[in-house]
Formats: structure tokens, C-alpha cells, sequence
């Protein structure tokens, strides 16, 4: 009877380890990433520790907390991307992309971060999971205020390279975050180009970091 080589027998032994642990790892992987509701509901954990906190915890200190929520649960570079336009987005070299990008984010951050800036009361509350095309799916939410009426928060979730993350979202069910900053930007970027939209986006970050006076904020 023909014996196996004993280097060969070896070696694959240590082959099919190797196939065995990469098949755990990948196993564990996919049990870990999360599901779309649970980023929706990371990112609402967030919002509501920012508001609790409020002019205690200072718009640095609010910008500090959410920002790192954000970066983990949002796509920032597709909603960016959204925001613009895939037809300008084209345009850009990787510089273009890179600042456009880390200032769409400063933008984003900032804005979470003046406009939740008091609590009273307010509770979030995830109503149903929505499958869509593309690998999408659409988590609808609610954010319940005492006293006054709901407001309806529903976010487009989008898997890209393994990863799921928040890719737009969309207030009272109809209006487009990433639509609603295209109209702005693409028009901005029509008429100065590009250095005139990052100088807009830096001015946007400028007016809510140093609002007017009478402007006291705009939390829900």
C-alpha cells in the first residue's frame, strides 16, 4: 500500500487549519456585523447622550461624542457622493475626493451635533424594516416628542465592500437628505467650482459652530 509522505500529509494538515480558522473568522465576521436597525438605533444611542447633555456638554464636546457614532454607522463617502452627484463626483482626482469628503464629514458631525442640542423628553422608536433594491434596505423610525406630533425619520441603509452603513435619509418620509444637499452643492459648484464648494461647506460648519445671536438653536 502506497504511503502518504509524511511533509505532504503535514502540510495539508496545516493547509485545511488554515481553511478552518479563515472559515471561523469569516463566520464570526458575518455574525458581527450589524444588522440595518442596529446602526439606526447606535446612531439614535448617540443622539439622545448628545442631547441629554446639551449646553453642558458644549458643541465640542456634543461634536466629540456623535462623531465617532457617525463615522461607524453612516457611509459618509456614499452620501457624499450622493450629495454632489456621481457626474461631478467622476470629475474629481483622489485630492478632490479626499478634502470634499473630510469636509462633507466635519459638515455632517457639526450639524447632528448643533441641531440635538437639548432633551425633553424625546424617545426614538424603530417601526419596521423595509427591503429594497441593490442590497438596501429601509429602516422607518419615529421621533416621538411630548407634546407635539412625531416626526417621522426613515433611513436608507446600503451594504458596500461587506460593510452596512447609512447612505441617506429622509425626513417626514419624502425629503432627501442627499437630495436636498445636491441641489445646494451642485449649484454652488456650477457657479464657484470646486474651491467655492468647500469654502460654502466650510461656511455652513462656520454658521453652525458661531450661529447668530437671536438664533438659539433648533434641536427637536
Amino acid at each position: 500500500m502506497m504511503k502518504f509522505p509524511i511533509a505532504a500529509l503535514t502540510a495539508f494538515l496545516l493547509i485545511f487549519q488554515t481553511f478552518a480558522v479563515a472559515a471561523q473568522d469569516a463566520e464570526s465576521e458575518k455574525k458581527q456585523t450589524p444588522e440595518p436597525e442596529e446602526l439606526v438605533e447606535s446612531l439614535h444611542t448617540g443622539l439622545l447622550q448628545i442631547m441629554k447633555g446639551g449646553e453642558e456638554m458644549g458643541l465640542e464636546g456634543r461634536i466629540d461624542v456623535i462623531g465617532p457614532v457617525v463615522e461607524e454607522n453612516f457611509d459618509v463617502t456614499t452620501l457624499g457622493m450622493s450629495s454632489i452627484g456621481l457626474s461631478v463626483w467622476r470629475k474629481w482626482d483622489d485630492d478632490q475626493k479626499r478634502t470634499y469628503i473630510s469636509t462633507f464629514r466635519r459638515f455632517l458631525t457639526t450639524n447632528y451635533a448643533s441641531q440635538f442640542d437639548n432633551f425633553s423628553g424625546q424617545s426614538f422608536e424603530t417601526l419596521e424594516v423595509v427591503r429594497g433594491p441593490k442590497r438596501t434596505k429601509l429602516v422607518k423610525t419615529m421621533l416621538n416628542r411630548p407634546d407635539e406630533d412625531g416626526v417621522s425619520i426613515d433611513y436608507l441603509t446600503r451594504e458596500r465592500r461587506g460593510k452596512i452603513g447609512i447612505v441617506d435619509i429622509f425626513l417626514d418620509g419624502s425629503i432627501s437628505e442627499a437630495a436636498r444637499r445636491r441641489s445646494e452643492f451642485s449649484s454652488v459648484y456650477k457657479d464657484q467650482g470646486f474651491d467655492g464648494l468647500i469654502a460654502s461647506i466650510e461656511g455652513l460648519i462656520e454658521d453652525l459652530v458661531n450661529p447668530d445671536d437671536e438664533d438659539t438653536g433648533s434641536g427637536p
